[in-house]
């Protein structure tokens, strides 16, 4: 089942100013998702009031940062954002400290066809590859899809994509 969302709902803005990147977004998608509510995922997708602030031009460090476990990865350049984490563990147990991965189906979490799920909040996020974004943005090549939270693009390598 796929759910067409109109462009014209979707906000998406982005300021370049001061040696940053300012994002503002509703988080809806630019692309065709599943149906939310379905089966594994009781949720509806509904608009977001996210606002990023990244630098414009991140420099490597030579050490790396590790990425938090319940903050946002990125964000797309739909303004859905990266959130590869989920809240459920393993055996459900918190102090295991082993999340499950969202797109092994260990636990059916209601992906869609977009690596992507809505949160009980109403925010629709993607765990992978953004495949109706990547399709958007024409499919072909190295496409950069964002931006990781240290204002770094993300890019995807059509070579590197299970599709291709």
């Amino acid at each position: 089942d796929l759910v067409p969302r109109a462009a014209a709902a979707q906000q998406m803005e982005i300021d370049e100013r001061q040696g940053l990147r300012f994002v503002r977004a509703d988080g809806l998608p630019n692309h065709a998702t599943g149906a939310f509510p379905n089966r594994s995922n009781p949720n509806r997708i509904a608009a977001q009031s996210y606002y990023f602030r990244m630098p414009l031009k991140p420099v490597k460090t030579g050490r790396a940062t590790y990425y938090r476990p319940n903050h946002l990865f990125g964000v797309a350049v739909n303004g859905v954002v990266f959130d590869p984490n989920t809240a459920e563990f393993w055996n459900d147990d918190r102090r295991s400290g082993w999340m499950i991965e969202a797109l092994s189906a260990s636990r059916p979490l209601g992906i869609d066809q977009n690596n992507a799920h809505v949160q009980p909040d109403g925010s629709y996020h993607y765990h992978g590859l953004p495949t109706g974004l990547v399709e958007k943005l024409g499919g072909k090549g190295r496409l950069m899809v964002g931006w990781a939270a240290d204002g770094f693009a993300i890019y995807v390598d059509e070579a590197a994509r299970p599709d291709s």
